[in-house]
């Protein structure tokens, strides 16, 4: 109708100048709302994983566009390109030139946006497309990838939830069968989510105003006058009737209900809702904008149609879940709007007109041309004329974009919230801890965290920091009692922080899909607030000084948490998050240790057999060991903590000096003239297990500089209560017999500066043995050599090695004491070199008795020290055991023990020596390492 024909009753022709504005559609529910759910709030539901159907034409017609990742490269042009480009303005990534097929720097631009929303870094977003990311996007656009003969993405796949995807339709499938809906009756989900979008409401007023009513005026046509009273009687109409066809009020589920008074929501059934109102004449339809799949500030309009104004026919709006453009359906009067994964998209919808000033009467009030400000010199013409220009500039303008449907003041707007709601967030955090620049405080019962986690920000809410470790005592029956700990160190809400600022100033920033964090900088702000701002994030507070190795694990919570049942966000359900990958921090110890209780320390020695001396039994006596018992506690700096030698600055050697008072010496046996021996240097200590840096020791006459051999202490339960004890292996060269005195520490390797080791403590002196060889060749005669570092007899007396043939005595059935000399069979070994070489060589020959009669026989092999006498006291003879082994001789059989094992064992039976040391001396049967007592 034109607005000049528009005509108050009663009064002729006059124009109409509406100053009403014409409302938003209206907008009702089809099926009950679920959580988050609401009119104006059209939500689907799915997990991360799955990928969303492929995206069809607007027409429903024709199969996924096939690119080759070799033809989309930069510099190309080609179709492929342009369906790269397509995809990318789907998304909301901005082109200069649009989809023109050419892939130039603004389509490299784009495209390294899409790889850092996908999750790629680095080198991965230089906006070179790879195999993942271009098949990320075709799957987001509807198209196919050949990834022949073209690169790659990273090292491997972006994170993702470690979840099951699930589509929209599955989904929902799913959670229908969950006896959440079975069982306890809670609203079925549905793949897609459907508003009605029906004409918006007129006043009786408006209508006749509009002289849509004026046929009845002067009528005598009863049936004319019937419709419209039957017009007029509609204004009372409302979408919430009950009354009206496939209407029917549904009870609000809520937590929050009363009850008492339950709230109601009118639900529409049906594919249509018949108008129960007057709908504004001037409505001819729906206008959107920022509709998904539309390009950018481009509207799309679905008009209502029917035959007469009054009539009009509603249409349903469709969320469903993909990435296909919007498309109306004017058969079944659906329009279907897809949308990805974990986005939300704020929509506007307003009325379509057929804009005419004439009638819009406000637009009157755009051309008014306002009077000039007061000035003090007159308005010339040509500045008069300049502004009336410009107000009628201004007010075409206005017009226009009320004509297009986006001036508040002609068409006011309704917001949309269309959501994609995913169960869990669509990537896995990803955490990476930093260094700071700031070491953990001596003392320090905390540490301070940096770092930055990786996450998807459209679908994150929350990012956690969960921390857990293996807790390690002295305790119970083994020594190492352990317990596992997790607790939540720090949490932040992705809304709450920093969006601009420097990330090592800032407590928290989030840019690009990553947070950066700081506790320390958090510390700081809240000091300089005088404590008005809390830290956020905290520093982790363990209440000890203790050294732990921690396994940090982010946990993402989902953006979207309000969308699914109460229950899952339960505590320990985690329904709503996913959780990323440990990353593995040491805190270090901020306190010294202890001093360590040590209680002696015995020579040890290892015994070894040559299998590959064919012609001759070969045994070897590995001396050079020091075993340390220590009383309990021990970790008292933490887990790791050993037990260190402290080694001084060479030479070093004077017991009585202020620096050597704190250090480990060794010296050669005063009683005799053997090898020289050396200094004590980390690597004579073959076994340590940690070679510390320069550290300085505190001592009354200030800092020394030392370095710490670091050993595994091994718990020893042989005794009452227990204990702990340390073997020490010593390349002491061809030294016989040297004294050691130890300097021990409780070493922890992974302490703040100046807290890495206890008090010194000295040991008493202890004298390692000698390695030994013994070599036997079986025959008429046993041909027996023995050799391996000595003295020099010249001024002293030398070692004295006897070999006896020994049989077994059938009526002793001790194993050791059941053996006794065979007659005539003691033979004293002689070196012919034993003046001039450190390691002399001694041999001898045994007689084997003709007549084997009787049991068993054995060569028995016994060096004695010799030590000469003080003054006028006579010579010991013999004097002190330094060796002993045995070998079987009657039955073939290789055996030997230690002579020194019948005096009694200190410890365990017997440990692991030193044979990764030494396979350069062949395979060996035996290499326990036995106390010497």
């Amino acid at each position: 109708m034109d607005g000049k024909d528009l005509a108050l009753p009663g009064e002729g022709l006059l124009v109409f100048h509406r100053y009403e504005a014409v409302p938003a559609p209206a907008v009702a529910l089809r099926v009950p709302p679920g959580e988050g759910t609401s009119a104006f709030r059209m939500v689907i539901r799915s997990s991360p994983g799955a990928g969303p159907p492929p995206a069809a034409p607007p027409d429903g017609a024709g199969a996924e566009v096939p690119v080759s990742l070799a033809r989309v490269r930069f510099g190309n042009t080609n179709d492929d390109v342009r369906t790269v480009q397509e995809a990318l303005m789907a998304l909301g990534h901005s082109l200069v030139g649009g989809a023109d097929g050419v892939f130039g720097e603004h389509t490299r631009a784009a495209y390294a946006a899409e790889q850092r929303a996908q999750g790629f870094t680095g080198r991965d977003a230089d906006g070179n497309p790879g195999c993942r990311s271009l098949t990320e996007l075709g799957r987001k656009g509807g198209f196919t990838v050949d990834c022949e003969a073209g690169p790659a993405d990273g090292a491997g796949p972006p994170p993702t939830a470690d979840h099951t995807g699930r589509t929209a339709e599955e989904y929902a499938a799913e959670f229908n069968r969950s006896p959440l809906v079975t069982a306890e009756g809670h609203v079925p989900y549905h793949g897609t989510d459907e508003r009605h979008v029906v004409a918006p409401k007129a006043s009786l007023q408006c209508v006749e105003w509009h002289g849509l009513l004026d046929a009845a005026v002067g009528s005598t046509d009863q049936a004319v006058q019937d419709t419209v009273y039957e017009l007029a009687a509609r204004e009372s109409g409302s979408l919430d009737d009950p009354s009206q066809p496939n209407v029917q009020l549904e009870t609000v589920r809520s937590p929050a209900a009363d009850p008492e008074h339950p709230a109601r929501t009118a639900l529409h059934t049906g594919e249509r809702v018949q108008l129960p109102y007057l709908p504004d004449p001037l409505s001819i339809g729906a206008v959107f904008l920022d509709l998904p799949g539309t390009p950018p500030g481009e509207p799309f309009t679905v008009r209502w149609g029917g035959e007469v104004w009054h009539r009009p026919e509603s249409f349903r709006l469709r969320l469903a879940e993909g990435n296909a453009p919007p498309h109306f359906d004017e058969a079944s009067r659906v329009l279907t709007v897809s949308l990805p994964k974990g986005v939300v998209a704020p929509v506007r919808m307003c009325s379509l007109i057929d804009f005419d000033e004439d009638v819009m009467g406000m637009a009157s009030w755009c051309r008014e041309i306002p009077q000039p400000p007061p000035r003090l010199a007159p308005e010339t013409e040509e500045e008069a004329a300049a502004r009336q220009a410009e107000e009628v500039r201004r007010a075409d303008h206005a017009l226009e974009v009320a004509a297009a449907g986006r001036h508040w003041m002609f068409t006011p707007w309704q917001d949309l919230t269309l959501v994609h709601a995913v169960q869990q967030p669509l990537r896995a955090p990803v955490l990476q801890l930093t260094d700071l620049a700031t070491p953990r405080a001596s003392g320090a019962t905390a540490e301070h965290l940096a770092g930055t986690v990786a996450l998807d920000e459209a679908s994150t809410d929350r990012i956690d920091v969960v921390a857990e470790w293996t807790e390690v005592t002295d305790a119970g029956p083994t020594g190492r009692d352990t317990r596992t700990t997790a607790v939540p160190v720090f949490g932040l809400l992705t809304a709450g922080v920093s969006r601009e600022g420097v990330p090592e100033a800032e407590p928290s920033l989030l840019r690009n899909g990553v947070l950066t964090f700081s506790t320390q900088a958090a510390e700081e702000r809240s000091k300089a607030s005088g404590g008005k701002i809390p830290p956020v994030p905290e520093k982790h507070e363990f209440g000890d000084t203790k050294h732990r190795t921690v396994r940090y694990r982010p946990l993402a919570g989902s953006r979207f948490g309000d969308y699914f049942p109460p229950q899952f966000a339960a505590p320990g359900h985690n329904a709503l998050t996913v959780q990323g990958e440990a990353a593995e921090h040491s805190v270090p110890s901020s306190a010294p240790p202890t001093a360590p209780r040590v209680l002696y320390c015995i020579p040890t020695l290892a015994l070894e057999e040559d299998s590959d001396a064919l012609d001759a039994v070969v045994h070897r006596r590995r001396g050079g060991g020091i075993r340390v018992y220590l009383g309990r506690p021990w970790f008292s700096s933490g887990d790791g903590e050993l037990l260190g030698v402290v080694l001084g600055e060479p030479p070093g050697g004077d017991p009585a000096s202020v620096r050597d008072a704190h250090v480990t010496l060794m010296g050669r046996d005063p009683v005799h003239r053997s090898a020289p021996v050396v200094a004590p240097t980390p690597e004579v200590f073959t076994n340590a297990v940690r070679q510390s840096p320069p550290l300085p020791l505190a001592t009354p006459s200030g800092p020394l500089t030392v370095t710490v051999m670091g050993f595994a202490p091994q718990f020893d339960d042989s005794v009452e209560g227990g204990r702990w004890f340390c073997d020490l292996e010593l390349d002491t060269k061809d030294a016989c017999l040297p004294f050691v005195r130890l300097a021990l520490v409780r070493y922890q390797p992974d302490a703040v500066p100046g807290a890495e080791m206890s008090p010194v403590v000295l040991a008493d002196l202890v004298r390692t043995l000698p390695d030994r060889e013994l070599r036997v060749r079986t025959g008429e005669s046993l041909d027996v050599s023995v050799t391996g570092p000595s003295w020099d007899p010249t001024g002293s007396l030398p070692p004295r090695i006897t070999a006896t043939l020994q049989r077994r005595h059938g009526a002793v059935t001790d194993e050791d004491l059941g053996w006794v000399d065979v007659e005539d069979t003691v033979t004293e070994l002689t070196s012919i070199d034993a003046e001039s070489a450190t390691r002399p060589f001694y041999t001898g020959q045994v007689p084997v008795p003709s007549a084997r009669r009787g049991g068993p026989l054995r060569l028995l092999v016994v060096e004695t020290e010799g030590i000469p006498a003080d003054g006028s006291v006579p010579t010991t003879s013999p004097g002190p055991v330094i060796y002993c082994d045995t070998v079987g001789i009657a039955s073939g059989r290789r055996e030997r023990e230690d002579h020194h094992r019948d005096e009694g064992r200190e410890g365990h039976e017997g440990r692991e020596g030193r044979d990764g040391h030494d396979d350069h001396r062949g395979r060996h049967s035996h290499h326990d390492r036995f106390p010497h007592r």
